[in-house]
Parts: structure tokens; sequence; C-alpha cells
């Protein structure tokens, strides 16, 4: 069933079983063998995913991964590769959730603190970690925007991209984004234990959550997620961007990490194509001569918190040493 999914309400605390989910509980006892979601279930339990992100943006803001993120470029005959391995911070932006347009941003964004780009030492931007994570300016989401496009400077490709991080999908989920979206319930799957649905997204609204700042055009948004029948919680999400130039897509693996109490990335797979020429028709890939394709795998590892002092200053990962110059 397709169901454009309104507002959430509030919720005391995820997990929590409210009168909306209370139908999702019978839903366990059937497994992943249980039908499709009518509308009345699917809006329940996109209604506990968002109570979910609501609350996952807060719990895991402040946590730094160590990120390993190998990318391989194929242009014609050509191959580049590159490895770039960082300190990967979470940070919440809830409070500048919408900007003056009107387009809905993500309340959790990854910035990458690198360190090491193939085997060689960097020292990049230290200090932008810490205004983002102690005081961000009056500027907001410009200052956002700024900070991921230097970034991802050291991407590979023509794409100009900064949304290759792996909470870019959860936006989507969020109680005043939903509305913005359609999605249908296609099935149970079984998820490191966990009973899952995969529910797809399409993205209906403008002006879009990702945008070509060149030629000032939307560019719809579409994906799957697996989300626990249960709590709510994300265990794999797809975000993918069809246009006329190329497409773009991340995939991303969740789990659990005990320690933290969160269900934190443990991989990503990104892949992104640039055609030479042409128009794309929606929902088909076309390769023209030409063209390139970068695909790239990031791994997270060594999850922990971002330390700050009472007097708001910040302790910086320790920076991991360099191999033998």
């Amino acid at each position: 069933m397709e169901a454009p999914a309104g507002a959430a309400p509030a919720a005391a605390r995820v997990g929590q079983v409210t009168p909306a989910a209370a139908p999702l509980v019978a839903l366990l006892a059937a497994g992943i063998g249980a039908p499709l979601l009518d509308r009345t279930l699917l809006e329940a339990l996109l209604s506990r995913a968002g109570e979910y992100v609501i609350a996952y943006d807060k719990n895991a803001s402040g946590v730094v991964l160590e990120e390993s993120y190998q990318q391989s470029l194929r242009r014609g005959s050509t191959v580049r590769s590159r490895l770039i391995v960082s300190d990967f911070v979470l940070v919440s932006l809830a409070d500048h959730a919408v900007d003056d347009s009107g387009a809905p941003e993500s309340g959790l964004l990854g910035f990458r603190d690198v360190f090491r780009v193939d085997g060689e030492v960097v020292r990049d931007r230290e200090a932008r970690l810490e205004r983002l994570f102690l005081r961000p300016s009056s500027e907001g989401l410009e200052q956002v925007r700024e900070i991921l496009d230097e970034g991802a400077r050291y991407n590979l490709g023509a794409i100009v991209r900064n949304f290759n991080f792996p909470t870019v999908a959860l936006v989507v989920l969020r109680p005043q984004v939903q509305r913005r979206f359609a999605f249908k319930d296609k099935g149970g799957k079984a998820v490191r234990g966990r009973v899952a649905r995969r529910v797809e997204y399409e993205e209906k609204a403008r002006p879009t959550l990702v945008r070509d700042p060149v030629r000032d055009e939307d560019q719809f948004s579409r994906g799957v997620f697996l989300l626990d029948l249960e709590t709510g919680a994300v265990l794999q999400s797809e975000f993918r961007i069809q246009e006329r130039r190329g497409s773009s897509s991340v995939a991303v693996e969740f789990r659990r990490d005990e320690e933290l109490g969160l269900w934190l990335p443990f991989q990503m797979t990104e892949t992104n194509e640039t055609l030479a020429t042409g128009f794309v028709p929606s929902g088909t890939t076309v390769r023209v001569a030409g063209g390139e394709v970068l695909t790239a795998v990031a791994r997270y590892s060594n999850a922990r918190r971002f330390g700050v002092t009472t007097e708001e200053k910040v302790i910086a990962p320790q920076e991991k040493p360099g191999p033998p110059r």
C-alpha cells in the first residue's frame, strides 16, 4: 500500500508502545511472513521510525567513527583509486532543519576530519569541527554547506557531491519531512536477528532535498529502508538520485554498538555515474562513451564520543600516527 505520511505524533520515548504503533506488536508474532502492511499499519511504523530518528539525532550527535573510505574511478579504460582515512564526526543540526526556501535539511550530518590520503598524513581544518560542534554560527546552513564542500574536495570524480555520508537518508524519516514522500511496504525481512520491514520511498514535493546549484534544478530522491518492526530503528538505508547528467546512490548497513547503545553505520557503499551527454529517462541506467563511474566503500570502526569539557573546550580524538616516511 502507498501512504504519503503526515507528521508523526510526539512520543515519550523510543520503543514505547503508543496507541498508533500498538497494532505492530501483533505483526511481530507473524515474523517476516506477515502480509504487506495496510495504510494504518504502515503509517504506524513510519510514526515509530520518525520518533526513532528524532531521538537518534540527539543521541548519536557527538559520536566519532574512524572511516576508511576506498574510492575507485573508471573513465574509459583508465582506473584511479584513492583511500581516504578520517575521523568522521556525527553532529546534530536539528535546530536548522528547514532553510529559507522551505527545503528540509538533515538534523544529523557527518563531517570528515581527514588525516590520511593514500598513506600520506594530512592536517586539515581541525578548527572547523570545534566551531560546528560547540558554536554553530548565525549563518547556519550556509556554514554547513561550505564545510561539507571543503570536506568533499578529496573525492574522486566529476560529480560535485557533499551528501556522501551514511546518515543522509535519515532525513526522509523525520516527522516534518515524511509528508513530502510517498512510502510503500515491500514485505518483511530478517536482519541480524531482527524482524524488519522493507519500505520504499519516493520524493514528491518541491524544493527537493538535493538540488543542482549550477542549473538551479530539483533532483528527486528515492530509495528504501529496512525498519525494525519493534522499535522503528533503521537497520539499512539506500538513498538514490537520478538526473539528466547521471545518477548517485548511497547504501548503508547499520549495526548495533552495545557500548554506546546505538545502531551506528558499519558500511557505506556509494556509486556515482556521470554521463557524457544527453538526458536520462527516470528509472533507467544509460552508459555513454566519455562518462565515468565511481564506486566507493566506506567502513566504520572505533566508535567513541567526541569529548567536551564543562568549559566548552573540545577534546579532539587522538590523531592516528602515519606510516614511516
